[in-house]
C-alpha cells in the first residue's frame, strides 16, 4: 500500500501495513506506556507527560504541524522587533504600549477559554494568565513614563 508522505508533498513512501493497523499499533504502545508513567506521576508532571506524548504522536503522524510553531515563533519575534521603535522614538510610538497592555488583557480571557476548550489543567493556564500579568506591568509602566515624557515636550514647546 502507498502512503502519503506529508514531508515530501506528492511522493509517496511504501509501508506493508495499513494506517489503521499503524494506528492501532501506536495507540497500543502509547496506552502501555502511559499506564507506567502516568499513573505513577502526579498532576504537573502526569501533564507534561501527556503533552509529550501527545506531540511525539502529532509530530510523527504529521511532522508539519511543527510549521506552525514556527510561525508562531516568527509572530513573537516580529512583535519584539516592533517595540524596538519604541525604545528608539517613544513620543512617536507610544501606541505600541497601548498595543502591548490590551494584548496582555486579552491573555487572560483567551488562556482561561480556550484552555477549558482543549482540556489544558487551571495551573497551567493560570502560568499562562500570568504572562498577561507580568508583561502587563512593564507596558503600563512605559506608558504611563511616554506621557510624562509627552508632557515634558508640550511644556518645552510652551517656553520657546
Amino acid at each position: 500500500m502507498h502512503v502519503v508522505d506529508y514531508r515530501r508533498p506528492g511522493h509517496q513512501r511504501r509501508n506493508g501495513d495499513s494506517p489503521a493497523k499503524r494506528a492501532g499499533l501506536g495507540r497500543a504502545l502509547a496506552r502501555s506506556r502511559k499506564s507506567v508513567a502516568i499513573t505513577a506521576a502526579n498532576g504537573f508532571t502526569r501533564w507534561i507527560l501527556v503533552v509529550r506524548d501527545a506531540l511525539h504522536v502529532t509530530y510523527a503522524k504529521y511532522p508539519f504541524i511543527g510549521y506552525g510553531t514556527d510561525w508562531l515563533a516568527f509572530a513573537h519575534i516580529v512583535i519584539a522587533i516592533a517595540f524596538v521603535g519604541a525604545l528608539r522614538h517613544p513620543l512617536r510610538n507610544a501606541w505600541l504600549f497601548q498595543f502591548g497592555m490590551i494584548a496582555c488583557v486579552l491573555v487572560l480571557p483567551w488562556a482561561l477559554l480556550f484552555g477549558e476548550l482543549r482540556g489544558v489543567p487551571i495551573y497551567w493556564r493560570l502560568i499562562d494568565c500570568s504572562f498577561g500579568v507580568f508583561g502587563f506591568v512593564p507596558n503600563w509602566l512605559a506608558h504611563h513614563a511616554v506621557r510624562e515624557l509627552e508632557q515634558m515636550h508640550v511644556a518645552a514647546l510652551r517656553v520657546d
